[in-house]
């Protein structure tokens, strides 16, 4: 036994109207208070043709920047400050914060021993006090340097 079937038809009234829709044949053009107006359907289209091309605008910037967005390389010292310093002059200094950033730039002949306090060698390799206790002769380190691969020698430590 066949199934039965109802009779479907297909009508195109205008341009609006798709053809691929079942309507049946008493059906009439959409009019009245049923149908969208037709201005919200003209702002529905500019707005999805500006979300569209919002969204390639921002692909766009995406690709263009994601290239500088890369790693930086490793750092020789990283120190995790909670403000920045207002001088890396050391004498000017007066924060723990500001400490943190300037001791580590700058070496004396002689730094303190983080366990005990006391002086141990820093640019100096040894000293030594004179008898009357009033004058320290320091022995340089041989190896000692500037960053840029100069030696440094005693006018060096003198005039600083």
């Amino acid at each position: 036994m066949d199934s039965p079937t109802l009779p479907i038809t297909l009508r195109v009234s205008s341009a609006r109207h798709s053809p691929l829709l079942p309507s049946a044949p008493d059906a009439a053009p959409l009019r009245g208070p049923g149908r969208i107006p037709r201005r919200h359907r003209t702002h529905e289209g500019r707005r999805n043709g500006w979300l569209s091309l919002a969204l390639i605008a921002s692909l766009w910037v995406l690709a263009l920047f994601a290239p500088a967005c890369r790693p930086l390389p490793r750092a020789d010292i990283v120190v995790l400050n909670g403000a920045e310093p207002s001088s890396l002059d050391p004498l000017l200094v007066t924060g723990i914060e500001e400490l943190r950033a300037v001791l580590p730039l700058f070496e004396g002949l002689t730094r303190p021993d983080p366990t005990h306090g006391r002086a141990i060698p820093g640019i100096a390799q040894s000293w030594t006090l004179s008898p009357d206790g009033r004058t320290y002769l320091f022995q340089l380190r041989t190896n000692a340097s500037w960053s840029t691969g100069q030696p440094i020698d005693a006018r060096d430590v003198l005039y600083s």
